[in-house]
């Protein structure tokens, strides 16, 4: 179990160690850094790291639920047999279709949301999470077809429009990061 889990998140996990590092680093220039802040800073980036993943919850609940994806998904889930659902992950996770959390629109409501939270300077851990969850679908972009993110658009992107968006939420996600603590 332990192993699928580290297989699967091995590289979410050390990009989420990384941004702590590196959001430490930056208070720590800044002089604004507080041990007491250590400890949400950690667990928002961690937490983070698999959010995106309530995808497939929400895909084998509520709105794909005839799939095979989500029906062997629900099987697994209803059991407790976590590591057959991380083994169904694994092997199916490229058939769900239309995932909400992985789409433009929703990254586009975590800038927002983003946004809010690093100007407010409400919460450290609120502030990482909205941040890490944000790095999380960057490097999803990164990993995967760029264009699959917008599928709610119904419209074909060209690969073009599509890096170029990329490139922009990356511009967006270091400005964010830059001016968050």
């Amino acid at each position: 179990m332990l192993n699928s889990l580290f297989a699967r998140y091995k590289l979410n996990l050390a990009l989420s160690v990384v941004f702590s590092i590196a959001l430490i680093s930056l208070i720590a220039l800044k002089g604004n850094f507080s041990p007491i802040s250590f400890l949400p800073l950690v667990a928002g980036a961690l937490l983070a790291t698999f959010f995106l993943d309530l995808d497939f919850i929400f895909y084998s609940f509520f709105y794909g639920s005839n799939t095979p994806f989500a029906m062997s998904f629900r099987e697994m889930f209803i059991r407790k047999n976590w590591p057959g659902l991380m083994e169904v992950i694994r092997q199916r996770e490229n058939e769900v279709q239309e995932p909400l959390l992985r789409s433009a629109l929703f990254q586009m409501l975590v800038v927002i949301l983003t946004f809010y939270l690093v100007s407010s300077g409400v919460s450290i851990l609120g502030t990482t999470f909205a941040l890490g969850i944000f790095l999380q679908s960057l490097l999803l972009m990164w990993q995967r077809r760029a264009k699959d993110w917008f599928w709610i658009f119904r419209a074909p992107l060209s690969n073009n429009v599509s890096y170029v968006y990329v490139a922009l939420m990356t511009v967006i996600f270091s400005y964010l990061t830059l001016t968050a603590f």
